[in-house]
């Protein structure tokens, strides 16, 4: 029994708590860390020979959707006098929503050993997954030329001063692609499952926008809490954990229904193959946190970088958790440095501590955790919790409320900068700590 709820349950808190950290940051790296964390999760609960590559694979599967802008799908759903824009918000967050957690719930169950791919699908899948999404963003996603033309169907604030590209057509059109593929190619109705429980898992998105929108709508509910309330956070914990849990249930109720993973460990790739993507990766990474253009453009392009590194990911056998590692903590540390140079450090010297901590982090992972999985596991989730809270804590540190400096101390000063974000930071370690204890009692 315990396992079963730890099954739904802990996808839930890792995916939660995943969401939360992205939200600090956003982006496709900041999605690297919630597709880490939940693949992370059921990595751990399988225990199976796949394993390892399942945690690699979500990371990057999920970092594809973050190319789809929702900010101001959620302002739609804001206006309490529009009920039609509500209703379209609504409907445009579950559009977004399951077209990215179904995408990367699908990918894990190719991850899961279910059936068996060889190197040569994969990359094919990759590729074709990025052509037919650049078509599909072509077809329904433009033209996007404000304030002359916007898409027909548009999701976003037409009447903003820049109003956001959109993308989700290209989601859409390489999940349907994949699902294809999957389903009527190799007939692995596993990762199809996977990926239809995704689907699901991602009208999360309204789910959680729903809450905000209430508060928002009713100001005599939001007001006297909302100091200390981030409603904004509230549903970005709600969108991870509606999503993990359905990715939870999903693998729970396949394998109960006698689906076996690990029968066919993902096909490897040779040292070269892994070599050649830890040399793209790292150009890309450099050049963006230099702002080297064309490279940074160029290598950074829509999809490229995630679905033309998933088959080399994949089969990267050896190091595989390492390279995850070395993924999430990109994408708190590359994020992190953007906000510390503003005001704290010079941006050549932040991107400097952003190399240095990326590589000391997975060389200490790599140290204390080796082929430990549960020890990998709690060590990306406490790495990346900690390194978002002492980020949030240092600009409140380093930019304290004047008004009340002198007044307060600088303490409460700092507390009062620190405003919804202190809560915040504890409910991400209470979500972190959570996800620890349950580990270590199941364990």
């Amino acid at each position: 029994m315990t396992q079963t709820i730890a099954a739904v349950a802990l996808p839930a808190m890792a995916l939660s708590l995943g969401w939360g950290i992205r939200g600090q940051y956003g982006g496709r790296h900041g999605a690297m860390v919630a597709g880490a964390l939940v693949g992370l999760a059921l990595a751990w609960i399988t225990e199976s020979s796949g394993a390892w590559g399942i945690a690699c694979i979500a990371a990057v599967a999920m970092s594809a959707g973050g190319v789809m802008t929702y900010g101001q799908t959620i302002g739609l759903t804001q206006n309490p006098d529009s009920v039609g824009l509500y209703w379209k918000g609504m409907f445009g967050l579950a559009l977004k929503g399951s077209a990215w957690i179904g995408s990367a719930a699908l990918w894990m169950g190719i991850a899961s050993g279910y059936a068996r791919y060889d190197l040569h699908e994969l990359v094919g899948l990759g590729i074709g997954q990025f052509l037919v999404g650049l078509a599909g963003v072509g077809l329904l996603n433009r033209p996007h030329d404000p304030p002359k033309r916007l898409p027909r169907i548009y999701f976003s604030n037409a009447n903003d001063l820049r109003p956001r590209v959109e993308w989700w057509g290209g989601m859409w059109s390489g999940l349907l692609l994949l699902a294809f593929y999957v389903g009527v190619v190799k007939r692995d109705l596993f990762a199809l499952g996977m990926g239809a429980f995704g689907m699901a898992g991602g009208f999360g998105f309204p789910l959680g926008q729903s809450i905000q929108a209430w508060a928002q709508h009713r100001s005599q509910a939001g007001r006297p809490v909302g100091r200390w309330v981030d409603w904004w956070k509230v549903m970005e914990l709600t969108f991870g954990a509606s999503a993990g849990a359905a990715i939870g249930l999903g693998w729970l109720l396949l394998t109960a229904r006698g689906f076996e993973t690990g029968r066919h460990p993902l096909p490897s790739v040779p040292t070269w193959g892994f070599v050649a993507l830890a040399s793209v990766y790292a150009a890309v990474y450099i050049a963006s946190l230099l702002r080297v253009t064309p490279l940074n453009v160029g290598l950074s392009a829509p999809y490229a970088e995630a679905m033309l590194l998933l088959p080399l990911v994949a089969g990267a056998h050896a190091p595989p958790f390492l390279l995850g590692l070395v993924l999430s903590s990109i994408a708190s540390i590359r994020n992190a440095r953007r906000f510390y140079a503003d005001g704290i450090v010079r941006a050549r010297l932040a991107s400097a501590i952003a190399v240095s901590g990326t590589i000391l982090g997975a060389g200490l992972g790599w140290v204390v955790c080796r082929d430990d999985l549960t020890r990998w596991f709690l060590f990306v989730v406490w790495f990346q919790t900690l390194s978002t809270v002492t980020w949030s804590g240092m600009r409140a540190l380093v930019n304290p409320d004047r008004d009340s400096d002198a007044q307060r101390g600088r303490l409460r000063a700092t507390v009062r900068t620190w405003g919804t974000g202190l809560p915040v930071e504890c409910v991400l370690v209470a979500l972190a700590a959570a996800v620890t204890l349950w580990v270590v009692a199941v364990q």
